[in-house]
């Protein structure tokens, strides 16, 4: 007579164990690579720079005391105060009735910082020329004062400091910025154990939450033993496996609910984003489109096929495939 019951009871278990909290955590990695530049010197040996400011380095190319391929001219121009005003703000105490029982003023300064900066690049073989200008602008404003001379002579005594103090932060800020711009667009950075994430079942009673945890804990292992000077054939061939098991999932959870929708979900973001640490755009924005049309978080969806088309473009301007070699000159 038992075996009458067997099936329907098999039934209702998995029924139930489906029907358990589909939650997502995010499990971290440590990913290696080199961020490509969108405007690269192609050839090696004429990857120099020159610059008159120290501060501005580029990785992947050798300075140069003058004549590099790009010639840099950086010009800080230095910080203006405008707007200095001594606010007055009035306080009033009121009894139940709401009558002023009080009347007091506080005063306080304020004043406008703003900097500037220039930077020119020259590309001495192409003849190509770019000017970028920087600003940094902050509102300064004091602590209260019980009287205006207080806060007057607060500025007064402390001005040289304070536009002193501005122009230091400023300058640091803009060369940090022009600095970026030049690895962005010519530079070859290496990327060393940058942190990202993948997602997986954190409920314990989903029939699939072992099986996505024990493939997440290789999946990590692999990715993060990824170098950036370092091919990774071997790694996608051990993350096969892996990305057999993802695929498979979703296979096994279909049907327009929620929950199987975000069990898909997990399983498309998670081979999306493998494929792009595997330096296949292509791939990564097929299943970009599969999130889209999974139907949950689609914005995913469109962020993969964003990243994918500017990796494909990044590859196409670089005449490279992958985002793993060895860099001769890094920055200072």
């Amino acid at each position: 007579m038992k075996s009458h019951f067997l099936v329907p009871l098999l039934f209702l278990f998995t029924t139930l164990s489906l029907s358990q909290s589909t939650n997502l955590d995010r499990e971290k990695v440590n990913v290696s690579y080199v961020s490509l530049p969108s405007n690269p010197v192609l050839e090696k040996e004429n990857r120099t720079y020159s610059s008159n400011v120290s501060g501005l380095t580029i990785s992947g190319y050798k300075r140069e005391s003058e004549g590099g391929t790009l010639d840099i001219d950086f010009a800080y121009h230095g910080t203006q105060v405008e707007d200095v005003n001594v606010n007055k703000e009035k306080h009033e105490k009121k009894d139940k009735e709401g009558n002023v029982t009080s009347t007091t003023y506080t005063y306080n300064v304020t004043a406008n910082y703003t900097s500037t900066g220039t930077m020119m690049v020259n590309n001495i073989i192409s003849g190509a020329a770019k000017t970028k200008n920087y600003s940094e602008k902050e509102v300064f404003e004091s602590k209260d004062y019980t009287t205006y001379k207080q806060a007057s002579d607060y500025y007064n005594n402390n001005k040289n400091n304070l536009r002193s103090k501005y122009n230091s932060a400023h300058k640091s800020t803009i060369i940090s910025k022009a600095k970026g711009y030049l690895n962005a667009t010519f530079g070859f950075v290496p990327y060393i154990n940058k942190y990202d994430f993948f997602w997986i079942l954190g409920s314990k009673k989903h029939p699939e939450f072992a099986k996505h945890h024990e493939n997440f804990d290789k999946l990590k292992e692999i990715i993060d033993n990824m170098e950036y000077d370092e091919p990774i054939g071997e790694l996608e061939k051990e993350l096969e496996p892996i990305i057999l098991y993802f695929e498979n999932v979703v296979d096994n959870y279909q049907g327009k609910k929620k929950k199987m929708r975000k069990v898909r979900y997990a399983s498309y973001f998670n081979l999306a984003k493998i494929y792009y640490y595997l330096d296949q755009p292509d791939k990564c924005a097929a299943y970009g489109q599969k999130i889209i049309d999974n139907d949950y978080d689609k914005s995913d969806g469109k962020y993969f096929i964003r990243i994918s088309k500017n990796l494909k473009q990044k590859f196409e301007a670089n005449k490279i495939e992958t985002r793993h070699f060895e860099i001769d000159y890094l920055e200072d």
